[in-house]
């Protein structure tokens, strides 16, 4: 027997979700016993499960994350899959006691859009086959229902609706996924819902009742997109327009990787909005007993790098300084080693730093230009290269509580043995590698959830 089949409705809110989950339910598929009821907003119920858009909006929380702030949610990846360990086994059993084995549940919740990692991890476990179809709907539109129901200006909705749509799309590559439109829904029924039932016989066993429609309504359609009015948030456009080509063409790579393009402007956009910069720039100096000093500067990012760092020629080394980024963050150094000329190994010792916050070695930074000095010990050392090994683990200023917390989780698995370091320095050639992981952001500070990790390689001969 294969995996059970679970259709997983994510997307933007107000974009159609309830009204094709509404349509899984026609189709004979289980919602579990606690259903959202209806509202003003959503006429004909949200057909969700109550339970699980509970535990969705407390595991976002957990995360400091919330669902209407654009800026915050460029850090939705922190911590999820450490968070199923955590949580996992409770909505485990909220699933189990909310719904029927006999036919595939139905899990809608724009959150999950958000939450794709922990959820996949969840469905790992049960053994369960998620089938995500992915509806969209003009952001105007969205924008408009968002103001009427919570008040979030248009500017706001739209880069949520950005990210929503966006996140998405990248985190479902790779698994069984329809992309969809509320307008076919609406207005193409009788072409719309054949292309799902498609989709779904591909991987569902049994029979399916045939919905008549009648639970779609037109009339529930509050707000269309006026003629000729561009988005406010202008990435939105081109966004849509790659989405509406996806629903023919479900895989095109051309649109993926126009997507991902799409995506680093979100995130520069989101940031450059709360003033920062998009590419934040580290930096390790090395000061000379003449006063003098050399600077490598690096950008972390989604892609490796490599910089090689070395000391000027017989000049003795006095202290090093490592700017972690030039921003709020959190970060634990689990190394800073000094390999001189003679290839004797030196600890660099903390001499001083401007965290707020400091414990086994973490660091948790509210300024924009964290500075964190190590001092050499011997005044003679004519160094060829410096290696220093850290992880940005948390978020900074909105989450000091999380983030120490964080930091404490993390501080075993980032524990190193010196024997093994000491190993990895010793076959260095003056060249360092850093591999980066991505960049996210927090509400009042940026933070940074990246593994910087040493590597070596040898010199050409």
């Amino acid at each position: 027997m294969g995996k059970r089949p679970v259709i997983v409705i994510p997307g933007m809110h107000r974009s159609g979700t309830s009204a094709l989950s509404g349509l899984m339910k026609d189709y004979g598929f289980d919602h579990g016993k606690s259903l959202t009821g209806s509202n003003e907003f959503n006429a004909r119920g949200y057909f969700e499960n109550d339970r699980l858009i509970q535990f969705n909006e407390r595991l976002l929380h957990l995360q400091g994350l919330e669902w209407s702030d654009p800026f915050s949610l460029l850090d939705n990846r922190i911590n999820q899959l450490e968070l199923f360990k955590e949580k996992g086994q409770e909505v485990i059993r909220i699933i189990r006691d909310e719904f029927s084995m006999d036919v595939p549940a139905v899990i809608k919740d724009p959150r999950i859009s958000l939450l794709t990692h922990f959820w996949k991890e969840v469905f790992r476990q049960l053994d369960w086959k998620p089938l995500y179809i992915m509806i969209h709907r003009d952001s105007t539109e969205v924008a408009a229902s968002l103001k009427r129901r919570n008040h979030l200006p248009e500017y706001v909705s739209e880069k949520l609706w950005a990210h929503y749509v966006l996140t998405a799309e990248k985190e479902t590559r790779g698994c069984p996924r329809l992309f969809v439109s509320y307008e076919q829904l609406l207005d193409e029924f009788s072409s719309f819902e054949p292309a799902v039932r498609n989709f779904l016989v591909l991987h569902i066993q049994g029979a399916m009742r045939v919905p008549d429609g009648r639970s779609i309504d037109g009339e529930l359609r509050h707000h269309s997109h006026p003629e000729g009015k561009d988005p406010a948030y202008p990435l939105c456009k081109d966004i849509f327009g790659i989405l509406e080509i996806l629903k023919s063409d479900q895989g095109d790579p051309a649109c993926l990787e126009r997507l991902d393009a799409l995506m680093q402007k979100h995130r520069s956009a989101c940031l450059a909005d709360h003033g920062l910069a998009s590419e934040p720039e580290g930096r390790i100096i090395i000061r000379y007993t003449d006063e003098e000093k050399s600077v490598m500067a690096f950008s972390p990012s989604d892609a490796e790098h490599e910089i090689v760092l070395k000391p000027e020629t017989g000049k003795s080394i006095k202290s090093i300084e490592f700017n972690p980024v030039n921003t709020s963050c959190s970060v634990r150094v689990a190394a800073a080693l000094l390999d001189d000329h003679r290839h004797e190994l030196e600890q660099l010792h903390l001499h001083s730093n401007n965290a707020s916050y400091f414990m086994n070695s973490s660091f948790i930074f509210d300024t924009i230009y964290p500075v964190i000095f190590f001092r050499v010990k011997r005044q003679d050392h004519q160094g060829i290269a410096v290696g220093i090994k850290v992880r940005y683990v948390a978020a900074g200023k909105p989450a000091l509580r999380l983030a120490s917390r964080t930091l404490r989780e993390k501080n075993t698995a980032l524990t190193i043995e010196n024997a093994h370091l000491k190993k990895q320095i010793e076959s260095l050639k003056g060249s360092l590698t850093w591999k980066t992981g991505r960049i996210f952001s927090k509400p009042a500070g940026f933070a940074l959830s990246i593994l910087t990790s040493l590597r070596t390689r040898q010199r050409k001969t």
